[in-house]
């Protein structure tokens, strides 16, 4: 075999090693990237609706976080400088505030794993197959289903924020005394994942497509 003989066998080989690299690399920052999100939401959970703390408290500071804190509250204006802990709401405040961050992270990490599945099958050259018509339909359900259902509680959380400055925890004396003014966000729609939801339920139609086209055209020469 002459050198541009060896050099063209190798060549394949070369590419189909970069290719799985490559992959690999895909992959795996996908799956770190959907990890994190999910990471983010869990500590948002724990810190804003179930202990009202911070993680990690270094030295001798307040380990306590304070209403502003809340995602759904833009501002709170202060007599004296002085605040009041998070904790002066209702837990089921508190979580329903930061059930929209949580079902963010899932939605995430879902459609990390769903993602990796079809682009691996894709890698096989099994496009059309039925593990990633499952895996793209999955995902679309996941963005579409997931963004409305996050719109939602986003939704329901500045609802209830708004009804506890009227008589709730938001308009009781000891709040009074220290705050004079709230401002209240407006509820927040991931319209990108749902419209990527949206997409991805699309795309899915042309794969079933491609599946049939792909069975009627095999044995044909």
């Amino acid at each position: 075999m002459t050198t541009s003989e060896d050099t063209e066998a190798r060549t394949p080989v070369t590419h189909r090693r970069g290719a799985r690299v490559l992959l690999a690399l895909m992959t795996g920052a996908v799956l770190v990237a959907g990890g994190l999100a999910l990471a983010y939401g869990l500590v948002r959970m724990w810190t804003l609706g179930i202990t009202g703390r911070y993680l990690v408290v270094f030295g001798e500071g307040d380990p306590r976080l304070t209403l502003d804190a809340l995602p759904q509250l833009l501002q709170l204006t202060s007599r004296d400088g002085d605040t009041l802990p998070l904790e002066h709401l209702p837990a089921g405040l508190r979580v329903l505030a930061a059930s929209p961050e949580l079902t963010s992270g899932i939605v995430a990490f879902v459609a990390a794993l769903l993602v990796v599945v079809l682009v691996r099958a894709i890698a096989r050259g099994d496009a059309f197959g039925r593990r990633p018509r499952r895996a793209l339909a999955g995902l679309g359900a996941v963005l579409l289903g997931g963004g409305v259902l996050q719109g939602l509680l986003d939704t329901a959380a500045v609802a209830a924020v708004v009804s506890a400055t009227r008589s709730g925890a938001l308009r009781t004396p000891e709040f009074e005394r220290v705050y004079m003014g709230t401002g209240i966000d407006v509820p927040h729609w991931p319209v990108q994942t749902i419209i990527v939801g949206a997409v991805a339920l699309v795309l899915l139609l042309a794969f079933r497509a491609g599946a049939d086209l792909q069975e009627e055209t095999q044995g044909v020469v």
